[in-house]
């Protein structure tokens, strides 16, 4: 996808990545590269489905950021920094922590059923929940009380200073290793190199 143009003419560099991914780690490389690689452009594809793998290998994007044991052989990967899951609820919730309404980004999303697996809290995973196709929006529903989320740590201290939200099970968490990843190329141009090199 990426052409080998000339750094003097537009080079454009796709990201697919999580919501809450892309606002921590993804925004600060154009500001971080412009001085060195002015015509260097980006497109942040911001979404929190489970298609990232097919657009790498459909050549629709340049770079991805799964799970680690998501990244298959074929591909060049860099792992990254773990992170930690937990469950976070509102003031309510931190007084009753029974009968759980759940906020999950989609149906699609098998994530927080793993969780509470992984973590062994019991939960009805058949129970009608909450759904919003955007991280970032979740820990408002959630200080309203109507229903609990599963949400990275970072992201639930970052939240924490907006609104009124609390880790449920403060001893309680599930850590996954991410990794970026990306199609192997027979030499990787410096600029590229320089955008691993970033995380």
């Amino acid at each position: 996808m990426i052409s080998e143009e000339s750094i003097t003419n537009p080079i454009r560099v796709k990201f697919s990545a999580s919501t809450f991914y892309s606002y921590s780690k993804l925004l600060p490389l154009p500001e971080k590269l412009s001085a060195n690689y002015p015509n260097l452009f980006f497109d942040f594809d911001v979404n929190d489905s489970d298609d990232k793998l097919l657009k790498l290998k459909e050549n629709k994007t340049d770079f991805i950021i799964i799970p680690r044991e998501m990244v298959p052989l074929e591909l060049d990967s860099k792992l990254l920094k773990k992170k930690r899951y937990i469950l976070v609820g509102g003031s309510e919730h931190k007084k009753n922590l029974t009968n759980l309404t759940i906020i999950d980004y989609s149906k699609l999303d098998p994530f927080t059923d793993m969780f509470f697996k992984k973590i062994k809290i019991k939960h009805n995973p058949s129970k009608e929940r909450h759904y919003i196709n955007n991280t970032l929006m979740i820990p408002k529903l959630i200080e309203s009380n109507i229903g609990v989320a599963v949400l990275d740590e970072d992201h639930f201290k970052q939240a924490k200073k907006d609104h009124t939200i609390f880790n449920l099970y403060p001893k309680k968490y599930y850590e996954i290793e991410w990794a970026i990843a990306w199609m192997p190329r027979l030499e990787m141009p410096e600029y590229l190199k320089k955008i691993v090199d970033l995380f």
